[in-house]
């Protein structure tokens, strides 16, 4: 009995032979968005208060002592110290210089996004996700300027558009996960928050593959994951922990964290912030 095959937003290119005019408005999105990044890039502001401590810490300092305690109560993730270090190295110091790694991750994320919203989306969905994605006041704001945010959203994007391809070729995800297994540990490295993207798509992962509906062993994902716990604990006992014995750092952003779940005192905090 002959099969139906039903195109998937999985498949490539699926969306855009359906609507062919869909890749030239994304297309036409991301350039006016990359356009509109230039141009506030060219302005050259000055650099803020945040921005100068930074920018102190990453002009003063070698390569070998980013990983230290940075001054002025800073805190950024040791791989965007280093490439934008390099940036300086190469181009020597100013507000363009020290602005162009956010500019060019975020330049990057519009196209990954556009990829992801092809995974998951069909027809015009995607340009219309593409546009909110790309003309976000904050995502236009951080690309301009001397903070992780952006490289943190490209990180994140390329991770979970992995992901979205590892699952929607569940029968044969090798190539994908070996990819996204790569991308993740590098991005425990450029972004604080990756474990906790990691841990979502793992545990994702760990339950398909136990429900035989993922073509990639429970042992081979358990390794991957060890390994990004293992990058995770590098980078939090060398360079994130260290950072934090700061009185400031520690106390800056408290009042938002929930307690400790097993005290009576963390149940009553936690309690706290739920209700407002």
């Amino acid at each position: 009995m002959p099969t139906t095959h039903h195109s998937s937003p999985g498949e490539a290119g699926a969306p855009s032979r359906a609507l062919p005019w869909a890749s030239l408005i994304c297309w036409g999105i991301i350039v006016v968005g990359a356009l509109l990044r230039i141009n506030q890039w060219m302005l050259n502001r000055s650099l803020w208060l945040d921005e100068s401590y930074l920018a102190v810490n990453i002009l003063e300092r070698g390569f070998g002592e980013l990983h230290l305690p940075l001054e002025y109560s800073q805190s950024a993730p040791w791989l965007f110290l280093v490439a934008t270090k390099g940036m300086v190295s190469l181009f020597g110091p100013g507000e363009q210089v020290l602005r162009f790694l956010p500019l060019v991750a975020s330049f990057l994320s519009l196209w990954v996004f556009w990829r992801l919203a092809r995974v998951c989306l069909v027809g015009w969905t995607v340009p219309v996700a593409l546009a909110i994605f790309t003309f976000s006041s904050v995502h236009f704001y951080y690309a301009q300027e001397l903070k992780q945010y952006s490289l943190e959203v490209l990180m994140t994007t390329v991770v979970v558009w992995l992901a979205a391809l590892m699952f929607r070729t569940a029968n044969a995800p090798k190539r994908y996960f070996t990819g996204w297994a790569v991308v993740a540990g590098i991005g425990i490295y450029a972004m604080h928050a990756m474990p906790f993207v990691i841990a979502g798509i793992g545990g994702v992962a760990l339950w398909a593959s136990w429900q035989g509906k993922f073509g990639i062993s429970r042992l081979r994902i358990i390794v991957a994951l060890g390994l990004c716990v293992l990058f995770f604990a590098a980078n939090y006992f060398v360079i994130i922990s260290p950072n934090y014995a700061d009185p400031l750092m520690r106390g800056y952003w408290s009042f938002a964290y929930p307690g400790m779940p097993w005290t009576m005192a963390g149940l009553r905090r936690s309690a706290s912030l739920i209700n407002g």
